[in-house]
């Protein structure tokens, strides 16, 4: 009887022991690829517009008005980027200049706002040194577009102009 108790206790024994060495393990890779994005949006609720204001008192400086415009970005990169503006078509009237300038707060890693500039034809950076980040959706920085009086004398009432400006977020 022990016997066959011992020959039934090797036997489950086994079966258990079987039971496990049966078992199969499996591997496989899974690929991760962070891909490149730049993307670029502006809120300008309808339009940008500036224009020269009356001086407060007669004989007193025609000035150049203001107007802002929201811009919210997404980047992931490999190197250090910028954001550029430029005029791309129209002219200014005589007499002026456009300046923008991104104002308000700039998020962290997002970029490092760059002094006020005249706009011209030519890519000029307005924000700087950013490589991976996001603003967030309506939480990006402001740019300001000022109208600047160069020449008082070229100004001619009545005298409009629309300029078209490319805002771009490239590789530095």
């Amino acid at each position: 009887m022990r016997a066959r108790m011992r020959a039934f206790l090797f036997v489950a024994v086994m079966m258990v022991i079987g039971g496990f060495a049966f078992a199969q393990t499996v591997n496989h890779d899974i690929d991760i690829n962070i891909v490149n994005v730049a993307m670029l949006a502006v809120d300008d609720g309808g339009g940008v517009e500036i224009h020269t204001t009356n001086p407060a008192t007669a004989g007193g400086v025609v000035a150049g008005s203001t107007d802002t415009v929201r811009v919210d970005y997404t980047s992931l990169a490999s190197a250090a980027r910028v954001i550029t503006a430029s005029i791309t078509s129209g002219t200014v009237p005589a007499g002026t200049a456009v300046q923008i300038e991104a104002t308000g707060v700039i998020p962290a890693n997002c970029g490092t706002a760059l002094p006020a500039l005249t706009l011209t034809g030519a890519d000029q950076d307005v924000i700087n040194t950013f490589q991976s980040c996001n603003t967030g959706v309506g939480t990006g920085p402001d740019l300001t577009y000022t109208l600047i009086i160069t020449d008082a004398t070229a100004l001619v009432a009545g005298a409009s102009s629309t300029i078209q400006v490319t805002l771009t977020l490239q590789d530095d």
